[in-house]
């Protein structure tokens, strides 16, 4: 047997040597090809937040979704012909994977029963979220789900990831820019830290999983993070204090999973006492003073943009406008208030949860909520199962991450570069609950090829690349066509604007 072993062990260590990318040895030069867009695809995609286009509408935000959804595009072409070549690439659904595609399902009914289909498909240029960037987040997460099944493909996405945050810090901390309002390459402060949190906890969880030198790039990238959220000339308050919730939750559940008896004690001790010291510190009048200066927008409350969603959220209860749609009825239900205010016009509520309330009503929210808690009970479950103690950091981080996340967005609204992360994270959290056995994977693999599977393989395909010229490069032509027309004199501006509109439906809006 000790024979046998050694051999075995040799065998797999050969394969390890012959596997350059990390994926299995045993599949066809295709196979390979494939993989190798979607890998390297991947990389790429995460390099949306660096994309800035001054030539386009809106430089800070359509250039990033546009580069992002060809990206997409291509990767999942990949993907379709690798699944065509072999079908154990197909996705498997488990509860996770279920209730991301419930909610895609649920916004895009909710489109359909709401006040303008169109919009809630293309959106508009200054936000760039309807539901054709969704379908190419939802194709990001099953692509990730399907192709990364190891932990070391993990660590180098999420390592990659970090680097292009170290590089997004560096922007907004050293190049002064008016436009990017302290926002780096994102051009807003709300934007750059909900993105940095994502980063962050990236961070800390491969500070602590990883060994050797690695650990100095993450501790660097660490500072470099930080330093960009606290000295920023406009800080996010409400992400700073999200992020420090989140930090002492982590240290909590470490002490409560570690196995640790003298931590398990003290973690009700800890909890009680952070308890009174929370109490004592909304008493000051410091606090209240710091608490009314975030409830705020520049110059304005947010209260009065709240109030006015409840009230056209209460005339769609169960389905709501339809994404997107929030322009219609802020002005059905406009408040005068806000002509004391400096801002008299919103698309979005700035509340992730009256966000999605307006938009696909209560069946929306319930399934919206329902991916934080089916992620963050598959990683509980985990937690008392794992034994190299340092691990404990892959579930508990990801969950301190999804609740740092969710009370960020209590004050703001997503863009593509959160949401890309955070379709990433619930990618990655899939890979840490996903408990399915490789014999189930080998019988798929001897299943017979039916047409209609190949048929419907080259159907997405053909879908796929009409995406990518109708949605994104007439996108870039509508785009750049409209930035023409404002600089150029009203007798050409005029025509210029009629191109953008032939161009794409979006520019209409």
């Amino acid at each position: 047997m000790g024979k046998r072993s050694r051999e075995k062990k040799e065998r797999k260590l050969q394969d390890n040597n012959r596997d350059i990318q990390g994926f299995s040895p045993k599949i066809n030069s295709l196979e390979r090809v494939y993989l190798f867009i979607i890998e390297w695809g991947t990389y790429l995609a995460l390099f949306t937040p660096l994309v800035i286009v001054s030539s386009f509408f809106f430089p800070f935000v359509s250039p990033k979704t546009i580069f992002f959804r060809i990206v997409i595009d291509i990767i999942f072409i990949a993907y379709i012909l690798l699944v065509l070549s072999n079908r154990k690439y197909l996705p498997k659904f488990n509860i996770l994977a279920i209730a991301v595609a419930v909610f895609l399902a649920i916004i895009i009914l909710t489109s359909f029963t709401g006040i303008n289909l169109e919009k809630s498909f293309w959106s508009t240029f200054e936000r760039m979220t309807g539901i054709l960037t969704f379908l190419h987040l939802f194709a990001f997460f099953i692509v990730l789900i399907s192709v990364f099944k190891k932990r070391k493909h993990w660590e180098k996405i999420l390592t990659i990831s970090i680097l292009v945050g170290i590089i997004v810090s560096f922007y907004a901390l050293f190049i002064e820019e008016g436009a990017t309002r302290g926002g780096g390459t994102l051009g807003n402060t709300s934007f750059l830290t909900a993105y940095m949190l994502f980063n962050m906890f990236f961070a800390i969880i491969l500070l602590f999983t990883k060994q050797g030198l690695w650990r100095i790039f993450y501790v660097a990238a660490l500072i470099a993070m930080i330093a960009a959220m606290l000295l920023n000339p406009e800080p996010t308050r409400g992400a700073i204090g999200a992020l420090f919730i989140a930090i002492f939750i982590l240290i909590l559940g470490y002490m409560i999973f570690s196995g640790s008896k003298l931590l398990k004690k003290l973690a009700p001790v800890l909890l009680v006492v952070a308890i009174l010291a929370a109490v004592g510190i909304t008493q000051t009048s410091f606090f209240k003073t710091k608490i009314m200066e975030v409830s705020e927008l520049p110059g304005e409350s947010r209260e009065i943009v709240w109030a006015m969603s409840i009230d056209t959220w209460k005339e769609r209860p169960w389905l709501g406008w339809g994404l997107e749609n929030f322009n219609i009825p802020f002005s059905e239900h406009f408040d005068p208030g806000l002509f004391l205010t400096s801002d008299v016009w919103y698309d979005r509520v700035h509340n992730i949860v009256l966000d999605v309330l307006v938009a696909s009503g209560i069946i929306g929210l319930l399934s919206y909520l329902g991916i934080f808690g089916v992620a963050i009970f598959g990683l509980l479950k985990i937690c008392p199962k794992i034994t190299a103690k340092r691990n404990l950091l892959f579930p508990l981080g990801m969950i301190v991450l999804l609740i740092a996340y969710f009370l960020q967005n209590i004050w703001v609204f997503d863009m593509i570069s959160s949401y890309m992360m955070f379709f990433l994270s619930l990618a990655f959290i899939y890979f840490l609950i996903q408990t399915e056995k490789e014999e189930e994977e080998e019988k798929l693999l001897t299943q017979k090829k039916s047409p209609i599977f190949s048929i419907l393989g080259i159907t997405m395909i053909f879908l796929t690349i009409l995406t990518l010229y109708f949605g994104n490069i007439q996108h870039i032509r509508a785009s750049t066509a409209i930035v023409k027309g404002i600089v150029s004199p009203l007798e050409k501006s005029i025509a210029a604007f009629q191109e953008a509109i032939k161009l794409s439906p979006i520019s209409s809006f």
